[in-house]
């Protein structure tokens, strides 16, 4: 999440699948490359009555679109029986466009449905999400399937597991998926209470520009 994501943090999530998507639209140039450093914090704690809660804020370093630079935060509320979640949340985020320096206060209130398969020692969930960007031009609804594999076998030292995801997004004005993309990389325990997941990002933009996008990812679990 994101906006890294989405709801809980990243550390949390399991994940790893197909990174590209074959596409049904004609033969493009080879699209423009963009690096761009991404941060998240993530609070999370438990409620009576089998729900849990989420707080998190997040930055993104960028100059272009259409991931352009922004800070934001959010909350989440989900309820869980068994192997299946219900969220529903709100995150708000200052974004600035380049090169016009333009300015946009985005709203986006959501709600998914996470199913997650646990083996031992390892988790695999998959999370339908739908969200309004109110504050983006035409107020587009957004589709995103998340799909994450966390493996983590035997801890050695403070390295507790590795975590990958693959995140599709379509905008249900279109026919097509508009993004996807990939997140990889460890997950370290800090102390009983704080892991630190390091994840390598590679996104893929469907008629924008970069149109693809490479960088890095971390994010701060705590655990209250």
């Amino acid at each position: 999440m994101p906006l890294m994501s989405s709801f809980g943090p990243r550390a949390l999530l399991a994940g790893a699948l197909a990174a590209w998507l074959p596409v049904s639209t004609p033969a493009r140039p080879v699209p423009q490359t963009d690096t761009q450093w991404w941060q998240e914090v993530d609070l999370v704690g438990s409620l009576p009555q089998n729900l849990s809660y989420g707080v998190a804020g997040f930055s993104r370093l960028s100059e272009n679109d259409p991931n352009p630079a922004l800070v934001g935060g959010g909350g989440f509320i989900t309820w869980s029986h068994g192997a299946l979640g219900a969220t529903i949340g709100y995150l708000h985020a200052d974004a600035r466009l380049a090169p016009s320096g333009r300015r946009l206060n985005v709203d986006l209130p959501l709600a998914a449905i996470t199913g997650t398969l646990k083996c031992e020692y390892f988790a695999l969930s998959d999370r339908l999400r739908i969200e309004d960007l109110m504050g983006v031009p035409g107020d587009p609804w957004r589709y995103r399937n998340l799909l994450s594999f966390v493996a983590s076998p035997r801890r050695v030292g403070r390295w507790k597991a590795l975590a990958i995801s693959d995140e599709v997004f379509i905008d249900l004005s279109s026919e097509h998926w508009t993004r996807n993309r990939l997140l990889a990389g460890p997950v370290v325990t800090l102390s009983d209470r704080i892991d630190l997941a390091l994840d390598y990002l590679n996104e893929r933009d469907v008629g924008g520009s970069p149109g693809r996008i490479h960088g890095a990812f971390v994010d701060f679990a705590i655990r209250l």
